[in-house]
């Protein structure tokens, strides 16, 4: 049988074995959570794209709108203020298609592409920020 010192020393050993196996999977289970936290901040993302891109066509819209409207206006301070609008909504239409185009899922590790993600979350916040402003002040102007 055992001795009580080996036993002990057994225990030990058998116990360490245990605890690198739990740490183990302690580290898999926290690195499957940065994955699904990264798969959330992709649906995040892709879903602040879509609400943008429904503002899109009102954008275009818009911007067809306001050309006549500034070509036929005689008042020079509602003529800037139709020009800025539709500075505004050019400028929202242009960043949505630079971000369209240059867009490519990351092929990098949990945490960086958690990083990643949060970074392209606050740009597309700010962009359907600016989007929805341009819209409202072209609205406001044209009356609609």
């Amino acid at each position: 049988m055992f001795e009580r010192g080996s036993l002990i020393t057994h225990f030990v050993e058998l116990a360490l074995l245990y605890m690198k196996k739990i740490a183990v999977i302690g580290m898999l289970t926290l690195a499957c959570n940065h994955n699904n936290d990264a798969v959330l901040l992709n649906k995040q993302l892709m879903d602040l794209h879509d609400d943008v891109m429904k503002k899109s066509s009102q954008v275009l819209t818009l911007k067809d709108k306001l050309q006549p409207i500034i070509a036929a206006s005689t008042n020079a301070s509602y003529k800037d203020s139709l020009q800025k609008a539709s500075y505004l909504l050019h400028r929202a239409d242009q960043q949505m298609l630079n971000w369209m185009r240059q867009y490519q899922e990351p092929n990098l590790n949990a945490d960086t592409a958690i990083v990643f993600y949060q970074t392209q979350i606050a740009f597309m916040k700010q962009l359907s920020s600016q989007t929805s402003y341009s819209i409202n002040l072209a609205k406001k102007l044209i009356h609609e």
